[in-house]
């Protein structure tokens, strides 16, 4: 492709970056709706291939069932997990009145100045409740502004669900499509548009596949522990679990600080104390385990660089660092290897 010679290229160029500045703003579900497609789109074909209807009229049908099915799978657990959470919430809340809460921690923070001394920690527990009584006051207002703020953002984020549907459907569809005609275009080069090809394939079902795998045991290790803490409701916290360890930052901390408030409201701070250690566990393994399962590849990234990449592209991006990061981390690792592949290759002999 002479792009010198070539005037409609550098239209096509101009006016992709063009749409790409239009559609910015929406870059985050328009990315999560490409990536729900490119991975939908294997079962897709076999279903198409199985009904002998591959038109696009045919995948379209698919497309819509086949989304609609995960919808149903993934959100009615959830909706029900968040609804039967939020409801026991209140009750523990309004089950006890203020003397109630002041007399847990009196208790609390005499147990725990008592711990701390044999470490020859010297702390009153009067100085220690104080600091606690700071500490949950700070965070109540900014548990407030964060509540208020989603509220808020809550029209927004209704249209970014539609825009994740409506984009999850439309490229299940049309998206091997448009790749074939759009990237011959952008990437003129064979071997590379097939090295990015490869390892984006590679990246993102490893990652999908890590994070399911890693909040299927946090989950199934939640709902034991909560279990044997009895703390009722174990199975559907344990759900909820699930989902929310695919959250960043936050993960299942709710769930542990739940369930702690839960025990220490019926006056079991020994078990509340086992129920955060296991908290502190849990988030441990799961920086742990996510980047093991991510190695398991031909890049074969090291665990810290594996690390390093999700850490970094979860701060840059956001949640599709998640993916974004380790994609260029084995990007970068990938074209390496086909460099140094190109510099083993004989080069031909000069004439005479």
């Amino acid at each position: 492709m002479h792009l010198q010679r070539n005037p409609a290229v550098w239209f096509f160029l101009a006016s992709l970056v063009l749409s790409v500045a239009v559609m910015w703003e929406l870059i985050v579900p328009l990315s999560v709706g490409a990536t729900l497609a490119y991975v939908s789109e294997r079962p897709i074909d076999w279903a198409a291939r199985r009904l002998k209807r591959e038109g696009r009229g045919a995948r379209a049908l698919l497309a819509m069932g086949f989304v609609a099915l995960v919808i149903l799978v993934v959100l009615v657990p959830l909706g029900i997990a968040l609804y039967v959470a939020a409801r026991d919430l209140v009750r523990l809340v309004t089950s006890r009145d203020a003397d109630d809460w002041t007399e847990l921690l009196a208790r609390g923070t005499e147990l725990a100045a008592t711990q701390l001394a044999r470490f020859g920690v010297e702390l009153a527990p009067t100085e220690l409740a104080a600091k606690v009584r700071a500490l949950a006051v700070a965070n109540a207002g900014r548990v407030g502004v964060w509540v208020g703020s989603l509220l808020s953002t809550t029209p927004a984020a209704l249209f970014h669900s539609i825009v994740v549907l409506l984009t999850w459907v439309t490229l299940a569809v049309e998206g091997k499509e448009a790749r074939d005609r759009v990237l011959p275009r952008l990437l003129p080069w064979e071997r590379e548009r097939e090295t990015i090809r490869a390892v984006t394939a590679e990246v993102i079902q490893s990652t999908i596949v890590a994070n399911l795998a890693v909040s299927a045991l946090q989950a199934f290790a939640m709902s034991l522990v909560l279990l044997s803490l009895g703390v009722p409701r174990a199975f559907v916290w344990g759900v909820l679990t699930f989902f929310l360890s695919f959250v960043p930052v936050i993960g299942t901390a709710p769930i542990i600080l739940g369930a702690a408030a839960y025990l220490v409201a019926h006056g079991r701070l020994g078990a509340a104390i086992a129920a955060l250690v296991f908290g502190v566990l849990a988030a441990s393994l799961d920086n742990v385990l996510r980047p093991l399962f991510l190695r398991g590849s031909s890049v074969e990234l090291g665990f810290l660089w594996v690390l390093v990449a999700l850490i970094g592209g979860v701060a840059l991006f956001g949640l599709p660092g998640v993916i974004l990061g380790p994609l260029a981390f084995s990007l970068t690792v990938a074209s390496l290897r086909a460099l140094e592949a190109l510099e083993r290759e004989p080069r031909p002999e000069a004439p005479g």
